[in-house]
């Protein structure tokens, strides 16, 4: 959690808190954006005036800590009471300044939406879900990308995810067409233009863009999607959409995994690897 679990805000002194904002509520830990119709020169006096008289603080260490590879899967079973049935499936992936971002924001598109490969076979041919999509979470680090799925009243996440391989495996072994390519393109510039229109979202994306390495990505990286080719976005499938690269995560209600384990017939049919469900929580 960003502040912390309930334990740490209970046991939390004044002196650690004191520290907190000392160490990383400074100016040179801060990005100021101001979006709107304004008169510049007025606005940095005011800035200035308000700002400029304040210690900029130390530095900070630099950031030499890197993730590992993963060296296999992960999986978790959540079972709670009338819970949405779901699957979510997170993929490692690099951080803001790599070239692979581009390629995977367009399979992000190719997977998603009411016309993407996902809700197409899901939803609409097997109607084994409600809905899916795709995300690609960029970061200044490392970034992930995600899909999920909702499995609506009577779930089967083992079919799901089954299914959802087989979507991923079309894309490591064929080119997307001409046709979905330029499709995804003409949305991600659409998206990136509408998104500007809203002046605290504008904002917001000035601040994140600048911290992950410059404003002016928050042009460059649509810019750069426009360029990927139906190639590059095989090859990205290929190197980060793998099995033994994904973290699994399946939402199930407490009443479906009852159910469930009055049949352990169907039990002993499960795939090699999925968590069978069972009644203790663990």
């Amino acid at each position: 959690p960003t502040i912390g679990y309930p334990s740490d805000i209970a046991n939390l002194s004044r002196q650690q808190a004191q520290e907190h904002y000392k160490n990383y509520y400074k100016p040179n830990n801060c990005i100021l954006v101001l979006a709107g119709d304004f008169d510049s020169k007025k606005a940095l006096e005011q800035i200035k005036r308000y700002f400029a008289g304040i210690p900029r603080g130390s530095e900070f260490e630099e950031i030499v800590t890197e993730e590992p590879e993963q060296v296999g899967q992960k999986r978790l079973l959540v079972q709670k009471a009338s819970a949405p049935a779901r699957i979510d499936m997170l993929f490692h992936t690099p951080g803001v300044m790599h070239q692979d971002l581009y390629a995977l924001d367009i399979l992000e598109g190719v997977l998603s939406g009411k016309s993407g490969r996902l809700y197409t076979r899901l939803v609409k041919q097997e109607k084994i879900a409600t809905g899916a999509d795709a995300s690609n979470d960029v970061d200044k680090y490392t970034s992930t990308f995600g899909i999920n799925v909702s499995l609506g009243a009577e779930p089967k996440p083992e079919k799901v995810e089954k299914l959802v391989w087989n979507v991923i495996d079309s894309l490591k072994t064929g080119l997307i067409s001409s046709r979905e390519l330029q499709r995804v393109k003409n949305q991600v510039l659409a998206n990136s233009m509408r998104s500007l229109k809203d002046l605290e979202h504008l904002a917001t994306e000035l601040a994140f863009w600048e911290m992950y390495g410059g404003w002016n990505l928050i042009n460059e990286f649509p810019k750069q999607v426009q360029q990927v080719k139906a190639e590059q976005v095989r090859e990205v499938c290929q190197r980060y959409l793998q099995m033994k690269l994904s973290t699994v995560g399946v939402l199930v209600p407490e009443e479906k995994v009852a159910q469930e384990n009055a049949m352990p017939a169907n039990l002993d049919k499960a795939k090699p690897g999925f968590p069978a469900a069972s009644g203790k929580k663990k």
